[in-house]
C-alpha cells in the first residue's frame, strides 16, 4: 500500500509486515472493501477498511505485537493495533508496543507477556496506556480494564504503571497522530516515559 493509512506511512506498514487487499471479503460476510491486513500473535488477522469504519476478524483472536522491546526495555500496552503502530512510527520504533485488541483482551495480554517472559523480567518496564473513554470513572471502560490489567501484571512480578495519552476523553494515539502529527505524539510519549521512570512498582 503506497499511501498513508490513518497517518501511518507506507514504510511503517511495510516494516510491520502489514498487508493490503484491494478486495477483501470475510468468508462469512458479503461485503467487500479495500483493507489493511493486520496479523496477530495467534495467527489470526484483523482487516481494517482503508475508508470508513468496517473491520473484520478471522480467528484466532489475540494480541498484536507491533515491536518487541530492545535495549531500553520499555513496553507500551495499548488497546488497538493502529494505536500501537502510531506509537512505533512516532518514536522511530524505539519502544516495544503490544495491542490487546480492546478491553476484552486482558487475558490475551497476560498470556502473551508470560509467553515472552516466562520467568518474569528484572529489566522490563510496562506502561499500560489503554483508552480514556469518559470523565465519569464508572463509564470509563478503558481505564477500568487498565486497572485490572495493571493488578494482574503486578501479581506476576512485572514493573508496571498506568498512564493515559491525553486528559481529554476519546483521544487515542492514532487520533493524535492524524490531527497533530508524529512530533506531537512523540513528545507525549517521551513525556510519559520520563514521568513513569520513578513510578514503576
Amino acid at each position: 500500500y503506497k499511501n498513508t493509512f490513518r497517518g501511518l506511512k507506507s514504510d511503517t506498514l511495510t516494516k510491520l509486515n502489514w498487508g493490503f487487499l484491494k478486495n477483501y471479503k470475510h468468508p462469512l460476510n458479503t461485503f467487500v472493501f479495500q483493507a489493511i491486513i493486520i496479523p496477530n500473535d495467534k495467527g489470526g488477522i484483523l482487516a481494517r477498511a482503508i475508508e470508513g469504519t468496517k473491520k473484520s476478524n478471522i480467528s484466532p483472536t489475540g494480541t498484536t505485537t507491533v515491536w518487541r522491546p530492545t535495549d531500553n526495555k520499555i513496553l507500551f500496552v495499548v488497546e488497538g493495533a493502529i494505536d500501537a503502530a502510531s506509537i512505533a512510527q512516532a518514536t522511530d520504533f524505539q519502544y516495544g508496543v503490544i495491542a490487546i485488541g480492546g478491553t476484552s483482551g486482558i487475558k490475551h495480554c497476560v498470556e502473551r507477556l508470560t509467553e515472552l517472559y516466562p520467568n518474569g523480567s528484572d529489566t522490563l518496564k510496562i506502561i499500560v496506556m489503554l483508552d480514556h473513554d469518559s470523565d465519569d470513572p464508572e463509564k470509563d471502560s478503558g481505564q477500568v480494564a487498565a486497572q485490572k490489567l495493571v493488578a494482574e501484571l503486578k501479581q506476576l512480578g512485572f514493573a508496571v504503571v498506568n498512564k493515559i495519552i491525553c486528559e481529554e476523553p476519546r483521544r487515542d494515539p492514532n487520533l493524535i497522530l492524524q490531527e497533530e502529527g508524529d512530533e506531537a505524539l512523540r513528545n507525549r510519549i517521551e513525556s510519559i516515559v520520563a514521568d513513569s521512570q520513578s513510578k514503576f512498582v
